[in-house]
């Protein structure tokens, strides 16, 4: 079964997907919606995504002391809306500053301004989920 990573902001989700071995993340989209509106979220991931994942990756981003930040408790809370509606594996896996890098990459690869905002959370997304299919 494939995995899901997904890297969560308040009005747009980074979604990528595993290949079905687990070895590879490929971006998928950046799907934007309304300020904290999990249920669009939720019944977009549900009805395009989520029949053919066992596990749902969560980037869980830290402050570098440790501590939780604005973001990092809007993440517990959308896990806990996830949870709610799903008996699917969620993992949270500490980011580490993937947007940066993802900007990075990008820059590092010619992208124009626009493009590096329209699919810096999609490219956050597969660093996300990549880390994740290294670990296991």
């Amino acid at each position: 079964m494939r995995k899901i990573g997904l890297d969560l902001g308040s009005k747009s989700c980074g979604i990528a997907l595993s290949d079905p071995l687990g070895i590879t993340a490929q971006g998928k989209e950046n799907f934007r919606f309304e300020e904290k509106d999990w249920e669009t979220l939720w019944n977009h991931l549900n009805n395009n995504y989520l029949k053919e994942v066992d596990t749902i990756v969560l980037g869980y981003p830290l402050l570098p002391s440790g501590d939780k930040s604005k973001t990092t408790l809007m993440i517990e809370e959308f896990k806990e809306y996830m949870e709610a509606r799903t008996e699917l594996k969620i993992v949270l896996i500490e980011e580490a500053y993937t947007t940066k890098r993802a900007h990075e990459v990008m820059i590092e690869a010619g992208l124009s301004r626009k493009k590096r905002k329209d699919h810096k959370d999609k490219l956050a997304s597969v660093l996300i989920l990549q880390d994740y299919l290294q670990r296991i």
